[in-house]
This record gives C-alpha cells, sequence and structure tokens, in this order.
C-alpha cells in the first residue's frame, strides 16, 4: 500500500540543448471547420434613420364607411335645413323688430308733437286771454239781444 502523496517539490536543472534547426516552426496546414458561434453582445447605439421607401397602395376603406357616409351626409342635410329655417327665422324677428322701432319712434315724434302743440295752444290762450274773454261776453250779449227779439218777424 502506498502513503498520502507528498507536496510539489522544486523544479529540475535545465535539459541539453537540442540539434540545430529544431525549433522552426514547419509548414502551415489546412483552414479548419469553423468554431462554435459566440455569445449575443449588447445592443449597439441607434444608427441614423434611412430614406423613406416608395408609398404603398392604398388599402380599402373601413367595413362601415359606406355607412358612416350616408349618415354624415344625412347630418349635413338636417344641419343645412336648420340653418336656412333658422335664417328665415332671423329675417322675420328682425323685420319685426324694426317695425316695432319705426312705430315707436313715430309715436314719440307724436307725443312730442302734441305736447308742443298743447304748450303752443296754452301759450295762445294765456297772451289771448283777454281777447277770448270779451268774445265769449260779445257772444253772450248777441245771443241775449236775439232772445229778446220777437219771435215774429
Amino acid at each position: 500500500s502506498r502513503g498520502a502523496r507528498g507536496t510539489q517539490g522544486p523544479a529540475g536543472p535545465e535539459g541539453r540543448k537540442g540539434s540545430p534547426g529544431a525549433s522552426i516552426v514547419g509548414k502551415a496546414g489546412g483552414i479548419g471547420a469553423p468554431g462554435k458561434q459566440g455569445q449575443k453582445g449588447p445592443p449597439g447605439n441607434q444608427g441614423e434613420a434611412g430614406y423613406p421607401g416608395i408609398e404603398g397602395v392604398s388599402g380599402a376603406p373601413p367595413k362601415n364607411y359606406f355607412q358612416w357616409a350616408r349618415l354624415l351626409k344625412h347630418y349635413t342635410e338636417v344641419v343645412a335645413r336648420f340653418e336656412n329655417v333658422s335664417g328665415t327665422d332671423v329675417r322675420r324677428y328682425n323685420k319685426e323688430v324694426s317695425m316695432m322701432q319705426q312705430q315707436t319712434a313715430l309715436y314719440k315724434a307724436r307725443t312730442y308733437a302734441a305736447s308742443n302743440g298743447s304748450v303752443d295752444l296754452h301759450k295762445y290762450m294765456l297772451a289771448n286771454y283777454k281777447h277770448l274773454v270779451n268774445s265769449v261776453e260779445r257772444g253772450r250779449k248777441v245771443d241775449e239781444f236775439v232772445q229778446r227779439m220777437p219771435q215774429n218777424t
């Protein structure tokens, strides 16, 4: 039986030199088979964007396109009718408001004229009061005279 293996000892003496030309490398052999591919490396930095390509062919319209187009046309017609009716109403209301404004202006003018007329009448009566009183008195005297006249003429 053997005992336990001991520790490694020191290196031995250098060996003898070989014959001349023994250390020259010979002719290279052929290319060997490729080795296994290594692991994928980390991603690199993003490169510059390339030139855009040619535009592709347009696709078909969406499935509900024609239904939506018909509905949109209907709503467009409804809104156009609303605008037409509201425009007619606005024009009618504007005409009525204009007529009311004209009537109000005419009323104000007549009120002003009547007011001025009554003021002028009052001034006339004040200025000619004595003349009016005398005229009424003369008229009364004429009536009395006429009543005293004999009825048979």
